[in-house]
């Protein structure tokens, strides 16, 4: 709800649409700040993110489900994102 009634704050969810990918400025995602304020502990949360992801495929396999499209399609705004669904399989190794 938009208490001030603007419409330039409300939110319109179709605007992060993949067709309406490209109004968004090149640097308007920028999780850990830039520059000399930017986030200290950036190293150590990406460090967490890879050796998370490495456990996941350490201890788990994935595979296709039969109801993921194939070929999977995938569009760029803020990492690859896909079209429609993608179904994994996921059984500890």
């Amino acid at each position: 709800m938009n208490i001030s009634r603007n419409l330039k704050t409300l939110f319109h969810p179709e605007r992060f649409c993949p067709k309406n990918g490209q109004k968004f400025p090149k640097y308007a995602y920028l999780p850990f700040g830039s520059g000399p304020r930017a986030c200290v502990a950036k190293s150590l949360a990406l460090l967490e993110a890879k050796l998370a992801l490495i456990w996941l495929i350490k201890n788990f396999q994935f595979n296709k489900c039969d109801k993921t499209k194939i070929p999977v399609e995938f569009y760029n705004q803020s990492g690859f994102l896909s079209l429609r669904d993608i179904f994994l399989k996921v059984e500890r190794r």
